[in-house]
């Protein structure tokens, strides 16, 4: 399935499914070892803009995650999952599975008789994803975009997505993202992105504040539209940090800034950063980057003053790696000593999603001012 061209999916499958309400696809497939003509990679992980995921999977992977781990010599010879498949003659896979080795198809054994991707597995993003991504951009055109009709139905942005990734006194810059999701379209309006190194707490709440306020002044139409904050607290600097000092601003400054929603975990303000965050946040971005759902805002994008930002954020872009772990046999995302803009492009998509599904939990009657 994986090997048919996208575009015959899309013209044929997908509306026969889409088209009938009670209709279903089943399907079974091994996954194209190019990721950049794999189409099940891109559709896996996709949902719909009320949160819900648009496909169940199930993969069967003959290798266990710490053969995985320590590569191709513990792959190819891995027991340990010990998983029979029906109408198949274990003896004769052995004997196959010897010569296709011998004769240079290791990569064979590994996606159709093990079930293991191989190919650039690894990396986080699609390349061509990445590339559509830096060259088509979000025409912004004033006066259209009112988050609501005369019916008060969400026809523009319902949500500004504003992520912070603090620094916390290391090599890593401080990253500040702002990104508007278009309700209508289920897209991601990249309309801000900056890292870089705060001396103190101080500077980096003031670098936070003007770029809110340059927002509001840059996109007029959209200072009213809620404005979501996710603070990744590291320790130093976390969600309670950031609130405490928003309340200390003069009425000048909040009148310019607008009414910010922090989310918090419990009763603690902040997101903290764990591992299968990290995962899911890579698989929500690549899900919408496959289907082009994140573009820049050409305003953005086109001035000059932001192309060295972009250009170091393709380069964390094209870095991100997803790897296996002997130690934790789980998932963990490797990026490099400076990811921070990333990460903050990274957290909207998500959040979004578990917004969606419970804002009460995560925008609780504490955390909005």
């Amino acid at each position: 399935l994986d090997m048919f061209p996208l575009k015959y999916v899309m013209a044929t499958l997908l509306p026969i499914v889409t088209g009938q309400e009670k209709t279903v696809l089943i399907g079974m497939t091994t996954r194209n070892r190019d990721s950049n003509k794999s189409w099940i990679d891109k559709f896996m992980y996709f949902s719909s803009p009320d949160g819900k995921r648009i496909v169940d999977h199930v993969n069967v992977q003959r290798v266990c995650d710490e053969c995985l781990a320590k590569g191709d010599e513990s792959i190819l010879t891995c027991k340990h999952m010990d998983i029979s498949i029906m109408m198949r003659s274990t003896q004769k896979e052995d004997l196959i599975k010897d010569y296709m080795i011998k004769s240079g198809g290791s990569d064979e054994v590994k996606t159709e008789l093990l079930g293991v991707k191989g190919g650039d597995d690894n990396l986080a993003f699609d390349k061509e994803a990445i590339k559509t991504m830096f060259k088509s951009f979000y025409v912004w055109k004033p006066g259209i975009y009112l988050q609501k009709d005369l019916n008060e139905k969400i026809v523009g942005f319902d949500r500004i997505l504003i992520s912070c990734d603090p620094n916390g006194g290391g090599p890593n810059k401080a990253a500040i993202s702002i990104i508007g999701h278009h309700y209508l379209k289920d897209m991601y309006v990249v309309f801000d992105v900056i890292g870089k190194k705060s001396k103190s707490f101080e500077h980096l709440m003031n670098l936070f504040v003007k770029r809110i306020v340059k927002f509001n002044g840059d996109y007029p139409k959209l200072k009213y539209v809620r404005k979501c904050v996710f603070v990744e607290s590291n320790g130093r600097y976390d969600g309670g940090a950031f609130v405490a000092y928003y309340k200390t601003l003069n009425s000048k400054w909040v009148k310019k800034v607008g009414k910010l929603s922090f989310a918090g975990e419990g009763e603690k303000y902040g997101i903290n950063k764990t591992r299968s965050n990290s995962i899911w946040y890579i698989k929500e971005t690549a899900a919408a980057m496959a289907m082009e759902k994140i573009k820049f805002c050409d305003k953005f994008a086109k001035n000059p003053a932001n192309q060295k930002t972009l250009a170091e954020l393709r380069i964390q872009m094209e870095g991100f790696q997803i790897v296996k772990t002997s130690e934790y046999k789980k998932l963990k995302a490797i990026g490099q000593i400076n990811d921070d803009e990333l990460i903050t492009i990274m957290m909207p998509p998500y959040w979004y999603k578990e917004i969606l599904i419970n804002e009460k939990k995560l925008f609780n009657k504490w955390n909005s001012l």
